[in-house]
């Protein structure tokens, strides 16, 4: 089954947030487990991905490094795990190039499945990408790139 649902968050002023959503057929801590280790989205992004750990502070969240090739560039960004609420909710942020974004995972029991919804809030961002990304970016690039990647996630889980 392909991405379904457009799921559009509550607009806030200058702030881009998009969301898509996919059934997968695998309990949710299974799927939660799966979204939760960073280290492993390599394996399921859309676009080719680097994962390398940070050392985090005492007590602190874990930290990654990322270089993403995205539309022929190459972006390196920081990524900070921010909510964990297995295995229901999971909450990262990534501050690169295009700007500060948070990357929530929310998943829902459904029949003998999951229901998987990947959103995207872009807090912070250059004019450059404020401007064209409604418009031209998520039409373009990122609406694919969540879709492919939730369907990737649910291939892999239901091999």
């Amino acid at each position: 089954m392909a991405a379904r649902g457009s799921h559009k968050l509550t607009e806030v002023p200058g702030v881009f947030a998009r969301a898509k959503s996919i059934v997968i057929q695998a309990p949710p801590a299974e799927v939660y487990a799966y979204v939760a280790d960073i280290p492993r989205h390599p394996e399921w992004a859309c676009e080719p991905m680097k994962i390398e750990g940070l050392p985090s502070s005492s007590g602190g969240a874990a930290r990654f490094r990322s270089t993403v090739h995205l539309m022929g560039i190459t972006n390196h960004g920081e990524i900070r795990v921010v909510a964990e609420e297995p295995p229901h909710r999971f909450v990262y942020e990534c501050t690169d190039t295009a700007g500060h974004y948070r990357w929530t995972m929310t998943l829902r029991a459904m029949g003998t499945g999951t229901e998987l919804t990947q959103s995207a809030e872009r807090l912070e961002g250059p004019l450059w990408v404020r401007v064209i990304q409604p418009w031209l970016l998520w039409p373009l690039s990122g609406r694919r790139s969540v879709v492919k990647g939730l369907a990737n996630i649910k291939a892999r889980l239901e091999a």
